[in-house]
Parts: C-alpha cells; structure tokens; sequence
C-alpha cells in the first residue's frame, strides 16, 4: 500500500510539473457513475495538488522501511523512506520556484496565487534536511568515483536513493558510441555552453577570452566534464578521438557529431558491440548530490549563503559538501558571496553535476530563464 502510495504521488508530480493543477482522483469511480463523473470532473488548483503528492510522501514514509535487505537484488528499485521523502522534497522545491509563484498570477491552476513564497522556500529547506537526517540511519553517502555511479551493473551505490534497473543490453551504447567505433550511430551530442558551464580546476569560470584557457580549453578543467563529455584527443576504447573537422570521427562524415563533443555519461566504453556484448544498465531517479543542492537553493533562497538556523547547515556548506567530495575535489565556495552569487553557482553546479540526468531542462523552466539560456 506505501509503495503504492509513493508511485501514486510520483506520477501525480511528473503530471503537475508539466501542466498544473490536474483533477485529484482520491477515490474508486463507481462503474455505475463513470460517465457521469468524467463530465463533472475539474481540475484542481496548483496547491491542492502540491499539498496532495506532500500527503502521500507523508503517508508512505509512514510504512516504508528504512531499507531493504537486498538479499539476490531483488528489492532492487523498490521505494523506502527516503525516496518517499526525497520525492517530497524535490516536489516542494519546485513549488517554491519562479514558475509557479509569478508576482502578477491570478490562475490557481498554474501557481499560488498568495505571497508566501517564503514560506514556501523555508518548508523545501525543511523537507529536504529530513532527507540528509535519515544519515545515518540509513548509509547514504557519495560515491567516490563519479563515473562508477552511472555504471552500477550488477552493484549498487550508497549514494542513491532510488532508481530503476534493466535488463543487460547495449541499445544506449549503439545509439551514442562515437562514430567510427564499431557500430555507434553518436546519438546524444554534448553543446558548447554545456562544455562551457564546467569551471576551470581553481574554480574560476571558464572563458574563451582568456588567452590561457583558450591555448588548452580541456586542461585543468571540472573533472567532471571528462566523465561526462568525449572531447577531442581524449582517448576512448584505447585510441584518441579525432573530433576536429575531417577527423576519423567528425564531419563532414554522416552521424559524425555536429557538436564537436560525444556523450560519455552512461556509456559502457568495455562493450564490444561487434560481437553483441551487453551489460545491465540503471536510471536514477533521485540520489544524494540532487537533495544537498535542492537543500542549498532552498536554504539560499529562505536565508542566504550562511544564515545560521534551526536546520544547523547553510547552503554554502551543502553546496561545497556536492563539490568538494572525493572524486570531484573542485575548491569550495567561498564565504564572501552574496545570495545572488551563491544563486547562479548553485545553478551551474545543478547544471554540471546533474547534466543529462533529466534535470536541466526542467530547472530552466521552473526558473525562468529560458531567454536567457
């Protein structure tokens, strides 16, 4: 029943962040009355909506356990306290944003419509935090070598909270190899200003501009963009990529990236596709990096950067904790910024760190900046 309480709420937020306020159907529609009932039914308003999926997550984390035992795998996937609270949290983080509380907005269909937005900041900082409480009850913690997250196989990883799992295949590999490699058809090509979004090592803004960065645009750069993005000359499956225009794996060949970058994240580089070899394959839903900086834009938004309160870490810390870890190691921010400083560094570090895991596109709606990005 919790379980299916959880998934209830899951849908019922994909729904809401794509149109509104949607009909709230809390109830089994007699067969009798089916049509009758389809005729009358209405949409609810954004925040009965928002405070229905909050019941739920509520009410499953009531009944869920703390964790599985995981014995064979088999609970693999399956939701637990924290993604009932993480769903919670992501939810209310996005009912504090730009989107859904326009100043001018008088439609309760698409947003608030009072001005408590504040409020509403506080109450995402307060759910996310009861997701990094679970510690240590429950062992989350990140991963220490990024790229292993994305490449669980037949493993799993304290740092996710919950996730699906499939069937070993290479169907991803043969769509998003570059081309040139066996099969690969380079499906899903990385931008320039992604590239572009990931800081130097130091912790500076990477800038074509500057004479230095320019000469050796990949060196010295976010490890992150190596473990997310094929670059030219980064060496892959043994032999460096040839990505400059008339490479072995650039235009003007046909499916040759139109980018100059191939994607990285995801991608098994030890298949053989020749011989069909295959490997079992994942997709997070939530995990650890998302909540800290969920909690960071939250707590910067309610308080600013180092705003001492009841929840005893700030965002500057949470922010630095996701950019700091082992395996990443960027520098940490530093305490002097402003809340509208720490506001586009959280933004970018979202952007980088949860690049291709189906986040981006969504934050720049819920913020507003799609004329600008």
């Amino acid at each position: 029943r919790a379980e299916a309480q959880f998934l209830r709420a899951f849908y019922y937020f994909e729904l809401l962040k794509r149109y509104g306020g949607i009909p709230i159907v809390d109830h089994k529609i007699s067969i009798f009355n089916e049509a009758n009932y389809l005729k009358s039914v209405k949409r609810n308003s954004f925040e009965e909506c928002v405070n229905y999926i909050t019941r739920l997550c509520d009410s499953a984390a009531m009944n869920l356990p703390l964790k599985f035992a995981d014995i064979a795998n088999a609970d693999w996937g399956r939701p637990t306290v924290g993604a009932a609270l993480a769903l919670k949290a992501r939810m209310l983080t996005y009912a504090a944003s730009e989107l859904f509380n326009r100043p001018s907005n008088n439609n309760p269909l698409v947003g608030y419509t009072d001005n408590n937005r504040l409020g509403r900041w506080k109450s995402a900082a307060i759910a996310n935090k009861a997701v990094l409480d679970l510690m240590p009850q429950v062992p989350y913690s990140f991963q220490t070598t990024y790229p292993a997250l994305f490449q669980l196989k037949t493993l799993r990883s304290n740092e996710v909270i919950f996730e699906k799992r499939y069937p070993a295949s290479n169907t991803w590999e043969v769509l998003n190899y570059p081309l040139g490699y066996q099969t690969g058809k380079s499906g899903t090509c990385p931008t320039q200003n992604l590239v572009d979004a990931y800081e130097m090592k130091t912790g500076v803004p990477f800038d074509w501009k500057n004479p230095v960065h320019a000469a050796d645009p990949y060196a010295n750069r976010d490890p992150r963009l190596l473990m997310n993005v094929i670059v030219n000359n980064s060496v892959w499956k043994g032999t460096n990529v040839q990505l400059w225009e008339g490479g072995i794996n650039a235009k003007p060949l046909f499916r040759a990236s139109k980018t100059g970058y191939y994607l990285k994240k995801y991608v098994d580089e030890t298949l053989n596709l020749a011989t069909g070899q295959t490997s079992a394959k994942q997709w997070i839903y939530f995990r650890l990096s998302e909540t800290y900086l969920n909690f960071a834009e939250a707590m910067n938004e309610a308080f600013g950067p180092n705003t001492p309160d009841t929840l005893k870490t700030t965002a500057l810390q949470a922010i630095n904790a996701v950019r700091t870890r082992t395996g990443v190691a960027m520098p940490a921010i530093a305490a002097v910024v402003t809340k509208e400083e720490l506001r586009e560094k959280i933004r970018n570090e979202r952007r980088v760190e949860l690049a291709f895991e189906d986040h981006r596109f969504w934050d720049v709606r819920r913020w507003m900046i799609g004329e600008n990005t």
